[in-house]
């Protein structure tokens, strides 16, 4: 989808809902929005995606830091946190995911990070086989956010009687170019 290859948050079955305040009708007239578009387009989306970004992630055998773009999204089985070594949904490689449940994950905690003389906030997620340390890269608060998401996902089974994540994430709005959307920088015209 058009959609897609802009936000690098969109999965295959996340349906545009609106382009710039227009209902979308149709994937042509979504596609036009885009071409058309001299600069920042606005969409809505009904989307699984919780929360994206970029954090370094620490290998279990190359145990350096590696930049990843990470996907949490909700699915009708539990969670799953996806990373993959870029954000473009068109040239993206997957690298793995992380099953997000209370069934797979004993806990999740903050630490700090450090290295190379820096200290930067992360996030560690403790399952049967493995603990994985995630630092982020855009600062404590993001960090912080990362943990509050996943702790409450191993909290609780997640819920959901559809594809869809509930209302507030389902008709959140993907504000492309806008801060308020905090995980979605900017999109460029097609």
């Amino acid at each position: 989808m058009a959609a897609g290859a802009c936000s690098g948050l969109l999965l295959p079955d996340d349906r545009v809902l609106e382009v710039d305040g227009v209902p979308a009708e149709s994937l042509q007239q979504v596609t036009a929005a885009f071409r058309e578009s001299q600069g920042t387009v606005r969409i809505k989306v009904s989307s699984r995606i919780v929360f994206g970004g970029f954090m370094y992630k620490k290998g279990e055998l190359n145990t350096s830091l590696q930049l990843r773009w990470f996907i949490l999204s909700d699915e009708l089985d539990g969670s799953i946190l996806r990373y993959f070594d870029g954000r473009n949904t068109m040239t993206r490689v997957s690298k793995g995911d992380i099953r997000i449940s209370p069934n797979d994950v004993s806990s999740v905690r903050t630490f700090t990070h450090e290295g190379n003389g820096n200290k930067k906030l992360g996030v560690r997620i403790t399952t049967p086989g493995r603990v994985w340390e995630l630092v982020s890269n855009r600062g404590d608060a993001e960090a912080r956010k990362w943990a509050e998401l996943l702790n409450a996902r191993i909290r609780r089974r997640v819920q959901r009687t559809s594809t869809m994540a509930d209302a507030t994430e389902a008709q959140q709005v993907a504000a492309i170019g806008s801060k308020e959307a905090g995980i979605v920088p900017q999109c460029t015209r097609l």
